[in-house]
């Protein structure tokens, strides 16, 4: 075999391992790319989670046929919004300067993206410098709310990707109308508390006795309850009691060994080896802030967490559920004593409490 023939079939090793293309009905990756100004822009990102994206992939070459599909998308902006989509420009274009000048032309109003490597192209089987611009001018992808590959149109194949797109989106809602929502993966334990024990806690929050801390972190308060709020994306409802009283903590410890540590690791297989402090939280008047929700996993210092408990200790409230916008928009709150425990990784938001106040215990476990 000569240099030549050798150095061929490398390369066409090369495209045929860039071609693992995704099938409709697969998850697509998380994408962490730029967009045409420099941000980051993360396919995961929690702004984006809970509804469809759609991916617009083109080579960045000036295409009449490219641009009449864009426009399509244009003009239905409206309607696009109406079906909580969100949308982004994927291009090759190895220049953030004219791949914004672009997007200023068209007047695109979601984020345009480079991918000038193709990485992300290969992903949905185009091989840079092969696929693009022809035969394929645009390839327009749908991904459901989890980030399934639902479906994929080319140009100029076929057109009208705007209408096609809107036509499909209506199909997934209306198939999944009348069928309970996607679940998250959350463990639900009813009973841990009884309605007296959930009682006492609301009583022991309540005190006038404990230390008052802006920032839980002033030495003197190590060995002492603490009072605190708590502003995760600037909510402006939350104030946070950290349990440091050991009889209290003894007890809380013993219903949770008796029933819930067996549960986590029947459905869950995680065997609970340390927790951090026992939190009770009242959530009272406007919420505020940015409403998008959050993970608890994802600084250096909380990591270490795998699951978090969240354990219901009233109902005479409205509103205050908590909901895991990747999966569905309904909202869960159970009974006084009833625990939620779920994956640290998880967007949760607990939403505004409407009427009343809502008390619940808070721990991670790692």
């Amino acid at each position: 075999m000569d240099v030549r023939s050798e150095i061929e079939q490398k390369n066409a090793a090369n495209l045929k391992a860039l071609r693992r293309e995704l099938k409709l009905g697969d998850i697509a990756p998380e994408v962490n790319l730029h967009d045409e100004i420099g941000r980051p822009f993360t396919s995961g990102a929690d702004y984006l989670a809970g509804r469809p994206l759609i991916l617009l992939l083109t080579s960045g070459q000036p295409s009449e046929v490219v641009e009449a599909e864009i426009r399509e998308f244009l003009e239905a902006e409206e309607r696009f919004c109406d079906l909580g989509v969100n949308m982004a420009l994927l291009s090759l274009e190895t220049s953030t300067d004219a791949l914004r000048a672009e997007k200023k032309r068209l007047g695109f109003p979601w984020p345009a993206i480079c991918d000038p490597t193709g990485s992300v192209f290969a992903l949905y089987g185009l091989v840079k410098n092969q696929d693009m611009p022809n035969p394929i001018a645009l390839r327009t992808v749908v991904l459901t709310p989890l980030r399934r590959v639902s479906a994929i149109y080319d140009a100029p194949a076929l057109s009208g990707h705007a209408q096609r797109t809107q036509e499909h989106i209506k199909r997934i809602s209306e198939r999944e109308e009348g069928l309970a929502p996607p679940h998250p993966p959350v463990l639900v334990i009813p009973g841990v508390f009884s309605h007296q024990e959930c009682n006492d806690l609301v009583a022991y929050f309540e005190r006038e006795s404990h230390a008052v801390d802006i920032s839980r972190n002033n030495p003197k308060h190590k060995e002492v309850d603490v009072k605190s709020p708590t502003f995760e994306y600037n909510r402006q409802d939350r104030i946070d009691l950290v349990i440091r009283e050991p009889q209290t903590n003894s007890t809380i410890e013993q219903r949770l060994f008796q029933r819930v540590v067996p549960m986590v690791k029947k459905a869950l297989g995680f065997e609970i080896a340390r927790r951090e402090p026992f939190v009770i939280a009242r959530y009272d008047g406007p919420r505020e802030g940015i409403k998008i929700g959050h993970r608890d996993n994802v600084t250096a210092a909380t990591a270490h967490r795998k699951f978090a408990l969240s354990l219901n200790l009233n109902d005479d409230f409205e509103g205050g559920e908590i909901v895991f916008r990747e999966f569905s928009p309904r909202g869960y709150r159970g009974a006084p004593g009833t625990a939620f425990v779920f994956s640290s990784s998880l967007l949760h938001e607990v939403l505004e409490t409407t009427r009343g106040r809502r008390y619940v215990m808070i721990s991670h476990f790692f």
